[in-house]
């Protein structure tokens, strides 16, 4: 028996084909884009391999009869007729309380099931489409839907009911629903299994973190209790959306901004939540990053307001989580002031001539006139800090910070000029008033100068990180053994001649003679010297200009048929 499984949104179907004699998921993947320019579809070939094929999908329908004809590809398929699809599945997002469990789909329940749109507005038309797609294509297979709400229908009346007037309860069913139910069921049974008890006696907490979060309480192996409500937006803070949040505010902000309800919504679930609070992402390995990230601020690239603040932030909540040994790796940063934010954060206090306090950041490094580090965090004295970094760009100059790397974080000529004053301007006060060099130093510019501010601020050591890598891995020992390197970077430019992985690697490869081959995204200007320095070729995977947007989703695809090219000329 073989049922396909769907779990559609608004703009995407992701989807699962299993084979229940074995248990196993014999296809899978995902469209995206639905209804927009670009849409492609994502799957994993039986192997492992992962697959992108492009199509103009304006609707479900024709995204759905997509999915269908790849399941039967003669390439890419796992079956050979879709009559070996026994049934389908649908992830249902809001059944009110209609439905406590998965049931057919028939016309009564997709009646019921519509006409709870009102309260999942964002999920339920889209997984209805998925359900008509189908319905279209495959009129005679039986499909069943399961429910987000049905496991939650076991909460008591006070549990679910909100203190209103019970009227709005009778007429619009107004009360706590609760979602993720089909998660929350199948954690609470498997924790009882991992622990090898039954379900009835035990009172479990089960968490669903994703970019929509809920906790749930549960007793006996029934939910007692969740956070999430009437829609998916009450409970905990999430990706995009609010979570709990007094209605006084609503009605408050509303009246403030002249929202309505439908503003008020865009505002609560799509606008608020991570992405709210950071102002940057909902997606927490951007957030991550961005303490001192380049691909953060997009098209608002400011070398002279960026700070490094973000840095020392971390660092203290590492400190304060127990580190002891703290290792900074330099690199892929958008700011330019010489660590000083970091610095900041950390309790360093920095004054103009009129001896009033400011934070630096590159445009006002020159304003800097005294370093003051009497108030400096005191735990991190017992802290060593090693900072990896794989340049050895000085700080200032012509191979400095600013002059190699401002322009690509959105600094003209002049601004240029003006940030590599500023850092040799903070070098001279850091001399002055800590007694250490580091304005020559290898390395000091990486990150924007922060090499420099981790040294006169932490203390730290600047270390090669491909150094400490390749020594974890026994670099040297692999290698001396090996016919040919590979390796490889997005964009190989005269900026990797100066520390980055690419030679490291060619580096350590030249001692045993060991040819390297680089395979690169984009070849830029000026790498003649690589070749003097253990580079032995370079290659890159893109057949044809294009957006970089466009060339990611064909990476793979590009990255197999270079190194097909090269083994074939090498005659492997």
């Amino acid at each position: 028996m073989k049922i396909l499984v769907l779990n559609c949104g608004s703009s995407s179907i992701k989807y699962k084909l299993f084979d229940m004699t074995s248990k196993e998921v014999i296809a899978q993947g995902g469209i995206e884009k639905i209804g927009l320019k670009g849409s492609f579809l994502k799957l994993t070939l039986p192997n492992g391999e992962k697959k992108i094929l492009e199509k103009d999908i304006p609707e479900h329908t024709v995204g759905v009869e997509f999915i269908l004809n790849t399941l039967i590809h003669p390439e890419y398929g796992a079956i050979k007729s879709l009559d070996e699809i026994n049934a389908v599945g649908h992830r249902m997002v809001h059944g009110g309380e209609r439905f406590s469990e998965s049931v057919l789909l028939n016309k009564e329940v997709l009646e019921a099931f519509t006409a709870c749109n009102d309260l999942a507005p964002l999920h339920n038309p889209a997984n209805l489409k998925g359900v008509n797609a189908v319905s279209a294509i495959l009129p005679n297979i039986p499909q069943v839907g399961v429910f987000d709400t049905a496991f939650h229908q076991t909460m008591p009346d006070y549990a679910y009911m909100y203190a209103i007037p019970h009227e709005l309860y009778e007429k619009y069913g107004v009360r706590r629903y609760g979602f993720h139910g089909t998660s929350h069921r199948y954690v609470s049974k498997r924790v009882c299994e991992f622990l090898g008890v039954n379900p009835v006696g035990q009172k479990i907490i089960t968490c669903h973190i994703g970019n929509g979060g809920s906790i749930a309480a549960i007793k006996d192996g029934k939910c007692m209790d969740t956070t999430m409500g009437l829609t998916p937006l009450e409970g905990l803070m999430m990706g995009t959306r609010s979570g709990d949040i007094d209605a006084g505010a609503v009605t408050f902000i509303m009246e403030k901004e002249g929202l309505n309800t439908t503003g008020v919504s865009n505002l609560l679930n799509k606008k608020s939540g991570v992405l709210g609070i950071s102002g940057v992402s909902s997606d927490m390995r951007e957030l991550l990053a961005a303490c001192a990230g380049l691909p953060l601020v997009k098209n608002r690239l400011e070398p002279d307001k960026t700070t490094t603040f973000g840095v020392g932030e971390l660092i203290i909540d590492a400190v304060n989580s127990g580190a002891k040994k703290i290792i900074l790796g330099l690199g892929g940063s958008a700011t330019n002031d010489g660590g000083c934010g970091m610095a900041a954060a950390l309790g360093v206090k920095f004054k103009d001539e009129q001896d009033q306090e400011f934070i630096p950041t590159g445009g006002t490094l020159s304003q800097i006139y005294k370093i003051d580090m009497n108030n400096i965090y005191s735990k991190i004295k017992d802290i060593e800090f090693i900072s990896m970094c794989d340049v050895d760009n000085p700080l200032c100059g012509k191979l400095g910070a600013s002059a190699v790397f401002a322009p690509q974080k959105g600094a003209d000529e002049d601004m240029v000029k003006s940030l590599d004053e500023g850092l040799a301007h903070l070098a001279k006060i850091i001399k002055r008033d800590l007694h250490i060099e580091v304005k020559d130093i290898k390395g000091a510019g990486a990150a924007g100068g922060l090499g420099a501010g981790s040294i006169a601020f932490l203390q730290s050591k600047l270390t090669k990180g491909i150094d400490v890598i390749l020594d974890t891995i026994n670099f040297d020992e692999l290698v001396s053994k090996a016919d040919i390197v590979f390796t490889g970077e997005g964009k190989f430019d005269s900026q990797s001649l100066h520390g980055k992985v690419v030679m490291g690697v060619a580096n350590r490869s030249q001692k045993y003679k060991t040819p390297v081959i680089v395979v690169t995204g984009a070849i830029g200007e000026n790498i003649q010297e690589a070749y003097n320095k253990g580079i032995t070729a370079i290659f890159s995977i893109n057949k044809e200009p294009m957006e970089f947007s466009k060339s990611a989703l064909k990476s793979k695809e590009n990255m197999i048929l270079t190194m097909e090219n090269i083994l074939r000329l090498l005659k492997i």
